[in-house]
C-alpha cells in the first residue's frame, strides 16, 4: 500500500515475506537516516514517522536499498528513491462533478508525452479546448505508471502508483484531470495488471508476486490461492487510488484475458465491484472498462460481471482486412466485408475456449453493442503497422471519412486516436528508451521477428530517440480541415440520435451491398440510418430528418 500521509506524519506498510530485516532510509539535504521497519503478521513490515510531502526515501531489503512498489512518485525515475505525496494538498474545483453516463461516452485517446511538443500535463490543459469544441465527451489517458527511461508507450510501467515523472508531478496531473472536469470532460486511464516491465522491477526480492505462467511481455503476476491475497489487494487498492485520490472517471484494464486468475471472483470482476462502490460513495459515474479482444462475455453484467464496457477490436481488424491493410493481429484471420458485418451487428468475430480461437455464430454470441468499445484507429493499430502509418495515409481521408460513420453512427462507445479528426500526417510509432543495452537489443529483435513481413526493416528503430520525437503529433492548423468539419458533424449527428433514442443495439439492423454498409435504426415507423461505400466510392447518405439536421447545422 502507498505510503498514508496526514499532517506531516507518515505510514509506511510493505508487504515484503522474502525479507529477513527490512529497513526504512530517510534521504536528506546533508544526512541519511535508516529506521527499522516492524513485521507484523501475513509478512508486513510497518512503520509511522514524522514526515511529510516531499519527503525523499528508500526501503533497505536484506541490505539494498529498492524504491517503494507502491510508491507514489519516482522523482528520478524507476531507479531513484520514492518520494511521500500528500494528497490533501490537491487543489480542486470538481466538487459538483458527477461524470459523464457510459452512453454518453465519446472517447479521445492520448499519450501524454506525443499529444503535444512539450510533453507535460501542463501543456495538454492548452489543448482541452480544441477537444471540447469537436465535441468529444471523455479522454482515455494511455498508461502513465512509471516507466524507465525517458519515453515509452507506457506498458512497461513497473511502478503502478506513480504517474511518470516525464509528464509533471503529481500536482499537475491532478490539475489536469480538474481542468478536464471544468470543461466537462471525463478522463479514463489504461492501467496494466497483466505484467510488469523488465526493467526497474525489484518486486520478485520482496515477495511471490509471480507465478511460473508469462504473458507475451512479461512474467504474469499470481493472483491464486489465499497466500496471494496481498497481491490482489495491491491491485484492488491501486484500482481505487486512482479514482480517489486523482478523481479520474474511470479505468480500461489492458489485456484481462491476459490476467491469469483461478478464483471464483475473477480479479478484475472484484476491481469493478470495489469502483462501482466507490462511485456510490462518491456520487458520480465512474467506469470499469476491460480490453478483451477475444469474446469474454463472463466480465459483463448479464453474465454476472461488473465490467461497464468491454474495449474490442474486431470492428477495426475487420476493416483492416477489407482495406487490404498489414495484419496487426498475428493469431486471428479476418475475412473481409462479412467479419465487418458481423463485427458491426454483434460487437465480436472471434473467441476462445481452451486456448482454441474460434469464429463466433450470432447464437454463441447475443450482441450487448452499447456495451463495447470500437474504433478505426488506436495507439496499437497504428504504433503496430509499418512507420506507424495512420489510416488515411494507407487509404487517402476520402476512404477515412467513409468508414468512420461506423464507428460515430453505431451503437457502441466510440473512440479517436489522437489527431485523427485532422487526419494528422504525424505517424505514431513503437518507442522506448531502456537503460539496459540488451533490453534495447532485445526490442529490436523481437520488433524485427514479430513484423519480419511487414515491412518494419524500413521503420525507426523503437531504441532511437527519433522515434520518440516523430510521433509527437501535428496540429489542427496543419490537418485536412474537411475532414474535421465532417468528424464534427458526426459528432453531433450520434448526439442527436442518441437523443432521440436510436442510438441502441435493439433497433440496430446491419446490411451491406458490395461495398456500402448501411446501418439503419427503426423505432415504430420512424427510420434513421446512415449508407457509405467503404473505399469511399460514393456519398455517405442519411435519412432525410439526418440530412436536413445536417443542412441547418443543429443549431
Amino acid at each position: 500500500m502507498f505510503p498514508a500521509c496526514s499532517n506531516h506524519t507518515t505510514h509506511f506498510r510493505l508487504w515484503a515475506p522474502f525479507a529477513q530485516q527490512v529497513g526504512l532510509q530517510l534521504l536528506g539535504p546533508s544526512a541519511v537516516q535508516v529506521y527499522s521497519m516492524e513485521r507484523v503478521s501475513d509478512g508486513y513490515h510497518t512503520l509511522t514517522l514524522d514526515c511529510g510531502h516531499g519527503q525523499l526515501y528508500q526501503y533497505v531489503i536484506n541490505g539494498r536499498t529498492v524504491p517503494d512498489p507502491a510508491s507514489a512518485f519516482q522523482p528520478e525515475g524507476v531507479h531513484g528513491p520514492s518520494m511521500v505525496v500528500d494528497f490533501s494538498q490537491f487543489k480542486w474545483s470538481d466538487q459538483d462533478w458527477t461524470g459523464v453516463a457510459l452512453a454518453d461516452l465519446i472517447f479521445y485517446e492520448i499519450h501524454i508525452g506525443t499529444f503535444t511538443q512539450a510533453g507535460t500535463y501542463s501543456a495538454a490543459i492548452r489543448q482541452l479546448d480544441e477537444l471540447v469544441n469537436l465535441g468529444v465527451s471523455a479522454i482515455a489517458l494511455m498508461p502513465l505508471a512509471q516507466c524507465p527511461g525517458r519515453w515509452n508507450w507506457g506498458y512497461d510501467g513497473v511502478d503502478v502508483y506513480a504517474p511518470n515523472h516525464m509528464y509533471g508531478d503529481p500536482a499537475s496531473l491532478a490539475t489536469f484531470v480538474d481542468a478536464c472536469h471544468q470543461r466537462g470532460l471525463a478522463v479514463v486511464l489504461d492501467v496494466v495488471y497483466n505484467h510488469v516491465g523488465p526493467e526497474g522491477n525489484y518486486l520478485q526480492l520482496l515477495g511471490p508476486y509471480f507465478g511460473d505462467r508469462s504473458t507475451p511481455w512479461g512474467h504474469a503476476f499470481e493472483l491464486s490461492g489465499s497466500a496471494q491475497q496481498p497481491v490482489r489487494s495491491f491491485f484492488l487498492q491501486n484500482a481505487v487510488y486512482w479514482v480517489e485520490h486523482y478523481h479520474f472517471d474511470g479505468l480500461r484494464f489492458d489485456a484481462v484475458g491476459a490476467i491469469h486468475d483461478e478464483e471464483a471472483v475473477h480479479l478484475i470482476n472484484e476491481i469493478g465491484c470495489a469502483l462501482r462502490e466507490r462511485a456510490a460513495v462518491l456520487g458520480r459515474h465512474v467506469h470499469a472498462i476491460g480490453e478483451a479482444n477475444l469474446h469474454r462475455p463472463e466480465f459483463l453484467p448479464a453474465q454476472g460481471g461488473t465490467l461497464d464496457a468491454i474495449w474490442v477490436d474486431d470492428v477495426a481488424h475487420a476493416l483492416g482486412s477489407c482495406l487490404d491493410l498489414p495484419a496487426v493481429c498475428k493469431s486471428r484471420c479476418y475475412a473481409g466485408l462479412s467479419d465487418l458485418v458481423q463485427a458491426l451487428r454483434l460487437g465480436y468475430v472471434f473467441a476462445v475456449k481452451q486456448d482454441e480461437i474460434f469464429k463466433l455464430s450470432p447464437a454463441d454470441c447475443p450482441p450487448f453493442l452499447e456495451a463495447h468499445v470500437h474504433y478505426l484507429q488506436n495507439h496499437d493499430l497504428v504504433g503496430n503497422r509499418p512507420q506507424g502509418k495512420r489510416i488515411h495515409q494507407w487509404t487517402s481521408p476520402v476512404v477515412q471519412r467513409a468508414l468512420i460513420p461506423l464507428v460515430l453512427l453505431h451503437p457502441s462507445i466510440p473512440l479517436l486516436f489522437m489527431g485523427e479528426e485532422y487526419a494528422a500526417d504525424s505517424p505514431f510509432l513503437f518507442f522506448t528508451d531502456f537503460g539496459q543495452e540488451e533490453l534495447s537489443l532485445s526490442v529490436e529483435r523481437g520488433r524485427a521477428d514479430e513484423f519480419k513481413h511487414s515491412g518494419f526493416a524500413e521503420t525507426v528503430s523503437p531504441t532511437c530517440p527519433k522515434a520518440f520525437r516523430l510521433s509527437k503529433v501535428s496540429s489542427l492548423q496543419d490537418g485536412d480541415w474537411t475532414t474535421y468539419e465532417w468528424y464534427k458533424k458526426l459528432i453531433k449527428i450520434r448526439k442527436f440520435w442518441r437523443s432521440e433514442g436510436f442510438l441502441y443495439g435493439e433497433h440496430l439492423r446491419v446490411e451491406h451491398q458490395d461495398s456500402v454498409i448501411t446501418l439503419t435504426y427503426k423505432m415504430g415507423k420512424n427510420l434513421r440510418y446512415v449508407a457509405t461505400d467503404i473505399f469511399g466510392h460514393r456519398p455517405t447518405v442519411f435519412d432525410s430528418v439526418t440530412a436536413s439536421e445536417m443542412n441547418c447545422g443543429f443549431g
